[in-house]
């Protein structure tokens, strides 16, 4: 759960404190032992079986935090995909607590996919799924209920669900693209690049803003693959 909470792609990219992150394991750890039943496992009698139990267990966490991840890139694919259309992609957006630069459109998607991860209650699917994941994989066996097709599967469905998201934005800018690519060629003399520029950044905003009530479904549908890839993995 630690590896988890830590690696997490919903917390306000990495503006939660580590205190509280491991507060929260802490908590959720102790909760756990007494609400449900764990099975018992022998403790190793050698430093090295120990060492071998923490690895497989730090790997499970690495592959549900990696479930996770894939949701949310989605948003980050589709952002990448609007810039590219509406003529930010000159642009992006550095994001201090990270060291690393996102999209414009893919940080407001990422964001606007937080709020409705805690609107919808996925947080409660969250927990729920750390409970299946500690029935299906009792401690120390992290590694062999591991589905390695299922994990590299998984890296289709990150492109796929990011291309569903913004396909009719994408697909009227392609259009409004033609256009203006055959207005170039018959007057190649007016620089179009530049003059069209904030016509496609307004045009993409408006459509985007026109279509974001409609991605309500499609954005619970890609949160909702985490977990069904945590059942398909495990299993």
């Amino acid at each position: 759960m630690g590896v988890l909470m830590f690696a997490t792609p919903i917390d306000a990219f990495g503006r939660v404190p580590s205190q509280v992150k491991l507060y929260l394991v802490l908590a959720l750890a102790f909760l756990l032992v007494y609400a449900i039943q764990i099975p018992l496992v022998e403790a190793p009698a050698s430093a090295f079986g120990v060492g071998l139990m923490f690895v497989k267990e730090v790997t499970l966490g690495l592959v549900m935090a990696f479930g996770m991840y894939t949701a949310f890139a989605a948003f980050m694919v589709a952002g990448r995909l609007l810039d590219f259309q509406s003529g930010f992609g000159a642009a992006n957006l550095f994001n201090p607590t990270t060291n690393d630069q996102n999209p414009l459109l893919g940080t407001l998607l990422s964001l606007f996919a937080t709020l409705i991860f805690f609107l919808s209650d996925f947080h409660h699917l969250l927990v729920k799924g750390i409970v299946y994941s500690i029935s299906m994989s009792p401690l120390g066996e992290g590694l062999s209920t591991l589905s390695v097709s299922e994990i590299v599967s998984q890296f289709g469905v990150t492109f796929t669900n990011g291309v569903i998201l913004v396909a009719p934005v994408v697909g009227l800018m392609l259009f409004v693209d033609a256009g203006i690519a055959v207005m170039s060629r018959t007057m190649p003399q007016m620089n179009v690049y530049f003059l069209f520029l904030p016509l496609k950044v307004g045009l993409g905003l408006v459509l985007l803003a026109v279509t974001l009530p409609y991605m309500f479904p499609l954005i619970e549908r890609t949160i909702d693959t985490s977990f069904r890839f945590w059942q398909q993995a495990l299993t």
